[in-house]
């Protein structure tokens, strides 16, 4: 459907929740006390993605006090990102913001990125620091961070962080991709946004006793999430397995020749390095293996042609 002038307004915020029942009321009075100074029309769209507590039932009820609110509601949980895709089906700003529903985010820095889009940037994305975090995390973001863009070659440092202004233009061609599995920044980028990350404060202290419900992400996800993003990006891994398959052959020859050959002027078992240059191998051909099996598990999933949500009511 092409889009009325009139309908169009200035800014967009969407915001997926599921099962926050204790954050909504606080995170909406902080969204609200920031928009409303801005002197532009706005709305606020909340995207329920599936919750099965008191969720639905406080938005429905900040509805009936406040007509800039909308509710997306999904018929289940669909993951964070096609939350997020549902509510840019239905926002109707020239810019639109999206946020986490888990105060891992401040509201209070939506200005600063509106200021990045007002320079002439298509997408301002921000970028937390001082985040506590574990060794452990640490590590597995670095790692993540790295495999992306040795892989991909887009060095998005904050590519984790909800917080994010978009410029309409580019929300419209971002619709237009039809991935099952969507990494939104790295897709805006491939698209060729003109892109700046704004270095934001973490603001953990003003998250309050929010911060107990904020949902904790094991080391290793950031890790796993990096090679499901790398794979759905291109075919680069393909190539890497292909590329160490040929040198570990290569390796297994030489190795080979170098046991037949000492073997006849020395009396010695080489069993045990030869063994360990077999395992290696296997284990290449059973990495390869399982990588080419999620590619094409990623087809079976594609041509099935399932929605990447299901809207089940829109409340404004």
């Amino acid at each position: 459907m092409e889009e009325m002038l009139d309908e169009i307004i200035d800014i967009s915020i969407i915001v997926p929740f599921l099962n926050d029942e204790g954050i909504v009321v606080e995170l909406y009075f902080r969204l609200n006390n920031v928009i409303s100074r801005l002197n532009k029309e706005w709305e606020i769209i909340f995207v329920d993605n599936g919750s099965d507590d008191r969720t639905l039932l406080l938005l429905k009820e900040l509805r009936e006090k406040d007509e800039h609110i909308k509710i997306v509601r999904l018929i289940k949980n669909f993951g964070e990102n096609a939350a997020i895709m549902a509510g840019f089906s239905q926002a109707k700003g020239r810019v639109i913001i999206t946020i986490a529903g888990d105060m891992t985010e401040r509201p209070e820095d939506i200005p600063c990125l509106l200021g990045m889009i007002d320079n002439g940037y298509d997408v301002a994305s921000g970028y937390r620091v001082n985040v506590k975090q574990s060794i452990a995390d640490r590590i597995a973001d670095k790692t993540a961070n790295w495999l992306i863009f040795k892989m991909t070659g887009m060095r998005i440092e904050g590519y984790k962080c909800r917080l994010r202004a978009y410029r309409r233009s580019i929300i419209n061609l971002l619709k237009q991709c039809r991935e099952r599995s969507q990494s939104i920044p790295h897709l805006v980028c491939w698209l060729g946004a003109k892109t700046i990350e704004v270095e934001l404060d973490a603001g953990d202290k003003d998250t309050g006793e929010s911060s107990s419900l904020q949902k904790k992400e094991k080391p290793y996800a950031a890790i796993k999430s990096a090679i499901s993003l790398i794979s759905n990006l291109g075919v680069t891994p393909i190539k890497v397995i292909c590329w160490a398959g040929a040198w570990m052959g290569g390796l297994g020859i030489v190795a080979s020749v170098f046991f037949i050959v000492s073997g006849l002027f020395v009396d010695y078992c080489g069993l045990n390095i030869g063994l360990g240059i077999v395992l290696v191998v296997l284990s290449m051909q059973l990495l390869g293996g399982a990588l080419i099996g999620g590619y094409i598990a990623r087809i079976y999933t594609q041509i099935q042609q399932r929605p990447y949500y299901i809207i089940e009511e829109v409340i404004e």
